[in-house]
């Protein structure tokens, strides 16, 4: 990495593998369905939601810096779907994959839900 990169970096989410450089904050903004959903490759008894809605993705500074090769320059909403599993030990979900794309299209920019989900 250049030391403009480093000196942007986030040192509590990066190491000595991993340099993460955080250019905006997502925020929920509506959820529009969430229904149970079955994954083709799922153990016995897992339990898993398919959740979709949209968010608005804010650049921050560091956004503006690295310059729009790198980084979305305004706020835009964004439409999303994700697949949660539910720990029935802790009551909680965790996140295993989404897609994003524009709320007005017919088709998503990424098609990671599509993969595991079973029919």
């Amino acid at each position: 990495p250049t030391a403009k990169l480093r000196s942007l970096a986030d040192g509590s989410l990066s190491n000595g593998s991993w340099l993460v450089v955080l250019v905006g904050h997502m925020s929920l903004l509506e959820i529009v369905s969430s229904e149970p959903c079955k994954l083709k490759r799922a153990t016995p008894g897992d339990q898993f939601r398919l959740v979709i809605g949209l968010v608005e993705d804010t650049p921050n500074s560091n956004a503006k810096i690295l310059g729009s090769t790198y980084a979305t320059q305004e706020p835009q909403k964004l439409k999303f779907r994700a697949i949660l599993q539910f720990n029935p030990f802790t009551k909680t979900y965790t996140y295993v994959t989404g897609d994003y794309g524009q709320p007005e299209a017919a088709v998503w920019l990424t098609e990671s839900v599509a993969t595991i989900i079973s029919n």
